[in-house]
């Protein structure tokens, strides 16, 4: 058993990660990372 759907990135090939952004629970979406959702993010979490 392995966490592969917990870990915040997702394997494209062998040398290639792509790093993902989850979602809240019960509905979990993986989110591509992009500069403007990591700002937002981090936006999210200095406003509390």
């Amino acid at each position: 058993m392995t966490n592969d759907k917990f870990m915040p990135f997702l394997q494209t090939s062998k040398d290639e990660l792509v790093w993902k952004i989850a979602t809240p629970t019960p509905n979990i979406r993986f989110i591509d990372l992009t500069q403007e959702n990591l700002l937002d993010a981090i936006m999210e979490v200095v406003n509390g």
